[in-house]
């Protein structure tokens, strides 16, 4: 578990850098999610798409459109209460 959190605190915080200020293709993120499903491999030595599948829900490491997603809609709410940018 604590190479789980360490993945979601420091792999995801990296690859999840900048992503609300440029724009990804689909197989971009195929790309990075395909990382994470390789880390979780390695973390846990399951082989089959179902099985990976459930233990990211287990350990809440959620898709990478669902990461990037949240972060963008975090990144234009802070714009939105940021004063300089409203009248």
């Amino acid at each position: 578990m604590v190479t789980v959190e360490l993945l979601k605190s420091y792999c995801l915080a990296f690859m999840l850098y900048c992503v609300e200020a440029i724009s990804l293709s689909s197989g971009n993120i195929r790309s990075l999610d395909n990382c994470v499903n390789r880390a979780m491999y390695r973390i846990f030595g399951s082989c089959d798409k179902s099985s990976l599948e459930f233990l990211r829900m287990c350990v809440k490491v959620d898709n990478m459109t669902d990461l990037i997603q949240r972060k963008r809609d975090k990144f234009v709410d802070q714009l939105i209460h940021d004063g300089r940018f409203t009248k």
